[in-house]
């Protein structure tokens, strides 16, 4: 995490040494006042204006940790907040390091886990207002950030915190195994969809009464009438081949044919996977940008000293020297992942599916 922090008094910059010390393991910048240039302290500037100063950097760090009234803080970032999934990270301490304060992206930005780190480092007091953290309940932003997933859409996630926070009639359909995330939720009423067909899944969905809220938890395309939201794990990774020269349009193509036969969402990818020999293929790397994904790259040297079991070409072989493109890419890409979809060829473009499982920290 990039870290700024920034003082405006004596006693704030003295916090701000104590607090560089403590955090050591992020990326931090110091910003102070100028009129402690005289300071022993490595600072990245001096400031007169700290508005001016807010105004260039806001958008470069990932946290900020302003040491001095909330009001002020308040005032300055105001004009520059724009949306909770991108908005940094602001937290506040006083000078004397009583108390910090989460004021910005709690969870999306990471504001609420900062505050509790500084607290327990320093003894302060951590001030988080935010209802599910209050209440000691995961929100959904939360859950979503802890298991890699997008949140679509977006707009309804106030709804589905909303109905955690007020016990109003949460429904969770998913076919992943948290380890626990959710069990502790006795009011939350968890459906299981392992083993159920789209329609199945969409027709109960649909049926739901107006007093509940429903929320899915899939990586899998659902069509439904009802409000609802869905956190789609980016757990999917697509190996890629190609003839010399395919267009965007043509990869697109096959991999929209992939994910339809999968009844997967687009937005489950997590990265695009080819072999070095591809690494500059235009229609590759356009895709994966249009869809903001990593590419990953995998030589063919590690391909041969692999182990791993893929479908395998003898003309592919004596062309590039390895038997597959798409299937090896994609598996030597994941963690744990499991290959769903096998070589599939669609107009010059040949498409290779793995599935990551859900994992936590504790695993190796």
């Amino acid at each position: 995490m990039k870290i700024a922090i920034l003082a405006l008094t004596f006693q704030g910059v003295k916090l701000a040494k104590k607090l560089g010390a403590l955090i050591k393991d992020n990326n931090v910048d110091f910003f102070l006042s100028e009129k402690f240039n005289d300071e022993k302290i490595e600072v990245e500037s001096y400031f007169n204006s700290l508005r001016e100063l807010v105004q260039e950097i806001f958008f470069k760090y990932d946290a900020f940790i302003f040491i001095m009234a909330t009001g002020i803080v308040v005032r300055i970032i105001a004009p520059y907040i724009n949306d909770k999934r991108t908005d940094p990270a602001v937290v506040v301490i006083d000078e004397m390091g009583r108390n910090v304060i989460s004021l910005l992206s709690g969870h999306l930005g990471g504001a609420n886990v900062l505050t509790e780190e500084l607290a327990q480092k320093t003894g302060a007091n951590p001030v988080i207002t935010t209802a599910t953290d209050v209440q000691g309940r995961l929100a959904f932003d939360l859950l979503a950030k802890k298991i890699s997933a997008q949140i679509i859409p977006f707009k309804n996630l106030k709804h589905a915190n909303a109905a955690l926070v007020n016990n109003k009639g949460l429904i969770i359909f998913t076919d992943y195994h948290f380890l626990g995330l959710l069990d502790n939720y006795d009011d939350i009423r968890l459906i299981s969809i392992d083993n159920l067909s789209r329609a199945k899944v969409e027709k109960m969905i649909n049926n739901i009464s107006k007093d509940s809220f429903p929320v899915v938890i899939s990586n899998k395309l659902f069509k439904v009438k009802q409000a609802f939201l869905q956190l789609v794990p980016q757990n999917i990774i697509v190996g890629v081949g190609s003839r010399r020269g395919v267009s965007h349009s043509q990869v697109k193509n096959a991999v929209d044919f992939a994910l339809n036969k999968l009844n997967l969402r687009l937005e489950s990818i997590k990265k695009i996977a080819t072999i070095d020999l591809k690494a500059d293929e235009t229609g590759i790397k356009d895709f994966a940008e249009k869809i903001k994904a990593p590419i990953n790259i995998i030589s063919r040297e590690k391909i041969k000293k692999s182990d791993i079991s893929f479908t395998e070409s003898e003309f592919v072989k004596k062309t590039i020297g390895v038997g597959g493109v798409c299937e090896p890419a994609a598996i030597l890409s994941s963690r744990k992942g499991e290959l769903i979809l096998k070589k599939t060829a669609v107009n010059k473009v040949t498409v290779a599916v793995v599935e990551e499982r859900y994992y936590n920290d504790k695993e190796n």
